[in-house]
C-alpha cells in the first residue's frame, strides 16, 4: 500500500493493474493533473496540435457520425488556460486514415 499526498491530504493506494504491476506517484499529484496514461494512448499538449485535432474530430464526426472519434478525452491540465487532449489507439489509426493532417499532428500520432 503506498501513502500519496494530493492536495494536502494523504489517500491510501491500493492497485494492481492486470499484469500484476501497480502505478506509483514519484511527488505530489496536482489538482487535475493527468498522472497516467495506459496502453499506446499518446496526450497532445501543444495547443495547436490540439486544435487541429479539434478540427480534425468535428469535421469526420459531422461527415460520419456512427463511425467517427469518440474514445479522446480532452482536458485541462494544471497549469495551463486550455485542454491537452488523450488519443488512445483507435482514434489515432482513425486519423491516420483521413486525407488532410498535417505532417506535424501526422508525427506526433
Amino acid at each position: 500500500m503506498q501513502q500519496l499526498q494530493v492536495q494536502h491530504q494523504q489517500f491510501c493506494v491500493e492497485t494492481e493493474g492486470t499484469t500484476g504491476t501497480g502505478l506509483i506517484a514519484g511527488r505530489d499529484i496536482l489538482p487535475n493533473e493527468i498522472s497516467a496514461v495506459f496502453g499506446n494512448a499518446i496526450i497532445l499538449q501543444e495547443r495547436t496540435l490540439v486544435q487541429e485535432f479539434t478540427n480534425l474530430i468535428n469535421a469526420c464526426n459531422m461527415d460520419h457520425p456512427t463511425r467517427g472519434f469518440q474514445y479522446s478525452i480532452f482536458y485541462p491540465v494544471a497549469g495551463d488556460s486550455y485542454p491537452s487532449v488523450v488519443i488512445p489507439d483507435l482514434d489515432r489509426e482513425l486519423a491516420h486514415g483521413l486525407p488532410h493532417l498535417s505532417k506535424q499532428l501526422r508525427s506526433h500520432l
